[in-house]
């Protein structure tokens, strides 16, 4: 395990980011640190900590936090391999465990997208991906998968797609003092 250190043990260039419940962030992947995942915390946010890699590296991918059975996760998905190849693989990540696990992938590859949490659904939002090294782009339709305490995880299913050609979707929430704090450093 790194130890923890008091600056960006990286750059985060093409990683995601969530903000979890406590207000600390959590940051996935990323160019040249594609399987890492670094907690940001501390009372000034300048302290990361290395936690568990992710199964498989990516960049250019999504996440989002939800909370599963009181449990709060992180659900990661897509983006593109080190090799650079479009992925459609899903992994879990419990928080308060430090443990990944495997999901079932997505109907398509994409990279440069959102997921969105609705209720008991998460929504795989805009984004590309290209077949055997060609650069033209395809568009997959927007997807979704269910979650309840009966079933657990339900199968990927696809919507009508609203969101053609969108892409380069990179979103996290910030707790409300964060934008205090920056206001007032502004003054």
């Amino acid at each position: 395990m790194v130890p923890e250190a008091n600056h960006a043990p990286y750059s985060s260039r093409m990683a995601s980011a969530v903000t979890l419940n406590s207000g600390q962030i959590l940051v996935t992947g990323g160019s040249g640190m594609e399987k890492d995942v670094f907690l940001f915390n501390g009372t000034e946010q300048t302290v990361w900590t290395h936690r568990k890699p992710m199964k498989e590296g990516r960049l250019g991918h999504a996440s989002t936090v939800t909370m599963l059975a009181a449990e709060e996760t992180v659900l990661v998905a897509g983006g593109w391999s080190r090799e650079r190849h479009p992925l459609k693989s899903v992994e879990l990540y419990k928080v308060g465990q430090d443990t990944w696990e495997r999901l079932q992938s997505l109907p398509n590859p994409r990279v440069y997208f959102t997921l969105q949490v609705l209720d008991s659904r998460i929504f795989a939002i805009g984004g590309y991906f290209t077949k055997d090294g060609n650069d033209e782009r395809e568009y997959p339709a927007s997807a979704s998968i269910a979650w309840s305490e009966d079933s657990e995880w339900g199968d990927w299913t696809e919507e009508e797609n609203s969101f053609d050609h969108r892409n380069g979707f990179m979103t996290t929430k910030v707790p409300i003092s964060w934008v205090e704090r920056l206001c007032e450093r502004s003054h």
